[in-house]
C-alpha cells in the first residue's frame, strides 16, 4: 500500500509525492518542466519532503523513501542510478524484458518506473515485480516457485524448477544481468548454482543480453562459470573496466558503456 499524502502539503508538493510513490523516481529537470517552475524550486520541494521522511534525495532527482523487500541504502541507489538510466535507454515500447535479482537490475526497475515505458517485465526478484506493478504501463510477472531470502542483500527471490520452466516460456527482447565476479579470461562467475542455471536459461531465450556492473572483482568464492563475454551484446558499468576485462570485452566484440557518475 502506498503512503497517504499528508494534508499539510501544498498542491505542488503533494503532486510530486504522488508521482514519486507511483513511479518510484522522478528527476528535477522533468518536474521543473512539468510544473513550469525553476529547478531550484523543485530542489527545495525535495528537501522539504526528504526532511519529513517522505522521499529520498538521489542523483538528479528523488525516489521513494522505503522499499518493501529490498533495503538498498540511498547512497548505493544513487551511485547505481546513472548506470540504470543508460540501461533503460535501450528499452523500447512493447518490449519483453528480463531483470535478474541483482542490485543493478533493481535500479533499472526504478529508472523504468520513472520513464513509464510500456513494456512487459519478468523478474524473479519479488521487490522488482512489486514496485513495477504500481505502473499501469508495465506488466510485471513473477515466475512462480518457491521463495527464498538472499541474506547477504536481504532480497527475496523466486527459485526452483518451476521458475526455470516458466522463464523458458518467454522470448525476451532484452535481458539485463547484474554481474560482478569474473575470472582472468572475462568469464562471468557466480556462487549460487541455481542462479547460474536460471541466468543461462534466460540467455538462451533472449535477443539481446546486457551486462550491468557497478562493482567489478575477481572473486575466488565465485567458482561457478555462468557464461563467456561473447554471450553479451552490451556491457554497462560505473567506471572504466580494468585492462584485462576491457581486452576480453573487445575480443568478444561487446559494446561497453561507462555511466557518468560524477554529475
Amino acid at each position: 500500500m502506498l503512503p497517504v499524502v499528508p494534508p499539510s502539503l501544498n498542491h505542488r508538493r503533494a503532486s510530486i509525492l504522488e508521482m514519486i510513490q507511483h513511479r518510484g523516481y522522478v528527476t528535477i529537470e522533468a518536474l521543473a518542466a512539468h510544473f513550469n517552475t525553476s529547478q531550484q524550486t523543485i530542489r527545495r520541494d525535495f528537501s522539504y519532503l526528504a526532511e519529513r521522511g517522505l522521499v529520498q534525495r538521489c542523483h538528479g532527482g528523488a525516489m521513494k523513501a522505503a522499499i518493501t523487500f529490498q533495503k538498498l541504502p540511498v547512497e548505493r541507489a544513487c551511485a547505481i542510478r546513472p548506470l540504470a538510466e543508460l540501461a533503460v535507454a535501450h528499452i523500447q515500447p512493447g518490449m519483453t524484458i528480463y531483470l535478474d535479482a541483482g542490485e543493478e537490475s533493481s535500479a533499472v526497475a526504478s529508472a523504468l518506473l520513472a520513464s513509464q515505458t510500456r513494456c512487459r517485465v519478468i523478474s524473479n526478484n519479488l521487490d522488482i515485480a512489486q514496485r513495477l506493478s504500481a505502473s499501469p504501463a508495465i506488466e510485471a510477472i513473477i515466475p512462480g516457485g518457491s521463495v527464498k531470502r538472499l541474506t547477504k542483500r536481504d532480497v527475496f527471490i523466486a527459485h526452483g524448477d518451476l521458475v526455470m520452466n516458466i522463464v523458458r516460456m518467454f522470448h525476451y527482447d532484452i535481458a539485463f544481468m547484474s554481474v560482478q565476479a569474473f575470472d582472468e579470461e572475462g568469464t562471468v562467475m557466480q556462487e549460487d548454482l541455481s542462479e547460474v542455471a536460471l541466468t543461462q536459461g534466460v540467455i538462451e531465450q533472449t535477443d539481446k543480453v546486457i551486462a550491468l556492473s557497478s562493482q567489478i572483482r575477481q572473486d575466488a568464492k565465485a567458482n561457478i562459470r555462468v557464461c563467456k563475454a561473447i554471450a553479451f551484446d552490451g556491457f554497462i558499468c560505473n567506471e572504466a573496466l580494468p585492462g584485462w576485462l576491457a581486452d576480453a570485452m573487445k575480443q568478444a566484440n561487446v559494446a561497453v558503456q561507462v555511466a557518468n557518475t560524477s554529475m
